[in-house]
């Protein structure tokens, strides 16, 4: 269709600058051309009507659609009556008459449609604009050269009727315009504006007895009126449909340029008129014109009142959107292909520090983990759909690593972001939880192994025990034989007593929590010497008495120096606040702890001191192989102080003296 409209225009257009055809065949030429034209202007506003969804709009099309055919025939039957020099039937004036009666009740159909957001004073001032500038200018251009025609010129009621309708049709498609959201129509609405105006000053010339001639240049102006009543119902029929209770149905108002075309039309026209005066018309050209002035100023009025609604409105928004960023738990990083910085949302800033590096090209690669920036930089240099989720560990800037799972989607092709979004959530406490849960499964395998272990030990030290009570009986008191029994004696009695530590400790079910004071709790388990130097032993903690004794009793049996029986320990309890990441204590939650201290003072049986055992740290910087660097009775005491909330640890110094050091969870008073 469009090519064919458009290869229509051409030739005639070439028809035209060629100075016609013979007369002879000029009207058959015109009429064919005019014809085509007309018809498919018809048929595409039929089709249109087809495509509308609501049933105004429906019988609308079909109405402008009949009206079209209808004046295509109308002119070719008078065309054929005045070339063969014939007056006009009677029913021309009747098919006249319908054809204005179809034009105008179909545009009142598509006006009637009401608006369901439209704002109300800013729409009546655009329709007061648009009926005084049709007013003005359908005046000035079309009826008052009109009317003022020589006496006895009058013209008959389907004369008449011609000449208003099209200054009528022009006023109801600016009002259509105004009165419909969908850009369909509102694009149909100023075709039609354009073709019923151009249609109405075409008119009035035929009033002064302007002959249609077929060849003529003013033709061109008719030719134009249709094409644009073709592009008017072109556009109907390609615009997607309209629904009643959709979006486009709901639309705010928007006024769009009709009013100030008007506008400035009213205002040429009094430009024209003061260059060109015709008499009595000047006082009502510079009345309309001021009126219309006014209503635009009051227009801008309520306008900048909109404005500034509007502009609170999206403060609010954009506040209560920022309350949501700023205060979420989620980071939230905008960045180019490169991976550098365009936004840090202040969560981002809060959990890992400001770090000026992340706006630099690939800057974020500097804060991840060496292990992890890889895949991260994978996904970030993809030139499509970069979405995609990964865990990455990011050094914050204090020097705690964090674990974020992070989303990333790409919106580098949406105009109202225009970068690629990272999401990340910060799952270190759900790491180290799990991590925590996986060394627990591993300590609960090891702790049954260590049970049916020290079963077997105890018993073989039993009976070693037994049997060297009974060697001590038959030897004499004070002999070499008798001391060397003596101190296998006691060897077996410390073996026995640590294994029944790893048996209570193995054998453990759930703990029985108790909130106990800590320098009760160290009196209570004074063996081989305990002694006290506390400066704040009455702090209380929640532990389980039995499992944290046995657990102290075996790791402190095994980490006394010397050969032979455990020797004094000086212990030490303080208080002290730990955060989260701190290297002294890496597994602890903040808060406030009790930290008990034990150093040994020295070896009950004058023994050598043994070889400094090697330092063991918490958490994560535990050895790889923690089977041998520690033994069952650290792991497993690990477990247990582990499971309330605390810590373990173990080291030398150079002197050889050892630390086992117990962190518990204070209490609040």
């Amino acid at each position: 269709m469009d090519g064919a409209a458009i290869a229509l225009t051409v030739l005639f257009v070439a028809w035209i600058l060629a100075g016609g055809a013979p007369a002879s065949a000029a009207p058959f030429i015109d009429l064919t051309l005019f014809a085509l034209l007309g018809i498919g202007a018809g048929a595409l506003m039929i089709a249109a009507g087809h495509r509308a969804a609501v049933a105004r709009d429906r019988w609308a099309w079909y109405l402008l659609g009949v009206a079209c055919g209808l004046r295509m025939a109308s002119g070719a039957l008078w065309r054929w009556m005045t070339g063969h020099g014939l007056p006009a039937p009677a029913f021309a004036q009747d098919i006249t008459l319908l054809r204005c009666t179809m034009e105008v009740v179909g545009l009142v159909l598509f006006v009637s449609a009401k608006r369901r957001r439209a704002d109300a004073l800013r729409h009546w001032l655009d329709a007061a604009t648009v009926v005084i500038g049709v007013g003005v200018v359908e005046w000035y251009f079309a009826l008052a050269p009109a009317l003022d025609i020589t006496p006895g010129a009058a013209k008959g009621l389907a004369d008449v009727a011609v000449l208003l309708t099209g200054a009528l049709c022009a006023l109801l498609s600016a009002l259509l315009y105004l009165r419909r959201a969908d850009a369909g129509v509102r694009r149909a609405a100023v075709l039609l504006l354009f073709a019923f105006s151009i249609q109405a000053a075409i008119d009035s010339w035929q009033w002064h007895g302007v002959r249609y001639v077929a060849g003529a240049s003013a033709t061109l102006a008719w030719w134009a009126v249709w094409a644009l009543k073709l592009a008017a119902a072109r556009v109907a029929v390609t615009a997607p449909p309209l629904r009643s209770t959709g979006p486009a149905a709901e639309a705010p108002y928007a006024s769009g340029i009709v009013p100030y075309l008007f506008l400035g039309a009213a205002t040429l026209s009094l430009w024209l008129e003061m260059a060109y005066p015709r008499g009595g018309t000047n006082i009502w050209l510079v009345v309309a014109t001021s009126t219309l002035t006014a209503l635009l100023v009051a227009r801008q009025m309520v306008e900048q009142q909109e404005h500034a609604q509007l502009a609170r409105a999206i403060a609010k928004d954009q506040a209560h959107f920022a309350a949501l960023v700023q205060h979420s738990y989620d980071a939230v990083i905008l960045t180019g292909g490169d991976g550098g910085a365009s936004y840090i949302s202040p969560t981002t800033r809060r959990q890992l520090g400001d770090n000026p590096a992340f706006a630099a090209p690939w800057g974020l690669m500097t804060a991840v983990h060496p292990d992890d920036a890889p895949a991260l930089q994978e996904v970030l240099s993809q030139a499509g759909d970069a979405s995609g989720a990964l865990v990455c560990r990011v050094r914050a800037a204090d020097g705690d690593w964090h674990v974020y799972a992070l989303r990333v989607v790409d919106l580098r092709q949406d105009a109202r972001v225009g970068a690629i979004v990272i999401h990340g959530h910060d799952i270190t406490r759900e790491a180290m939880l799990a991590r925590r849960l996986h060394e627990a499964e591993e300590v609960e395998a090891l702790g049954v192994f260590a049970s049916g272990l020290a079963h077997d030990l105890n018993n073989v030290l039993s009976a070693i025990s037994g049997h060297v009570e009974m060697l001590l009986e038959g030897v004499p008191t004070g002999s070499a034989a008798a001391e060397d029994l003596s101190a296998m004696q006691r060897a077996m009695s410390r073996g026995l007593r640590l294994t029944r530590a790893l048996l209570a400790l193995s054998r453990r079910k759930a703990p029985k929590l108790e909130v106990v004071a800590v320098g009760e709790f160290l009196a209570s388990r004074a063996f081989g010497g305990i002694v006290p130097d506390s400066a704040c032993a009455s702090v209380r903690v929640r532990i389980d008495r039995v499992a944290v004794g046995h657990a102290l009793d075996a790791v402190l049996l095994n980490a006394a120096p010397g050969a032979g029986a455990p020797g004094p320990w000086r212990v030490t309890v303080t208080c002290r606040d730990f955060h989260s990441g701190d290297d002294a204590a890496s597994e602890l939650d903040t808060g406030t702890y009790a930290v008990i201290s034990c150093a040994s003072i020295g070896s009950a049986g004058g023994g050598p001191v043994d070889e400094p055992r090697h330092a063991v740290a918490l958490g994560p910087r535990a050895p790889a192989d923690p089977a041998t660097e520690e033994g069952l009775d650290v792991l497993l005491a690990r477990a247990v102080l582990r499971e309330m909330g605390g810590a373990l640890a173990l080291h030398d110094d150079a002197d050889g003296t050892r630390h086992v050091t117990l962190h518990l969870r204070a209490e609040r008073s």
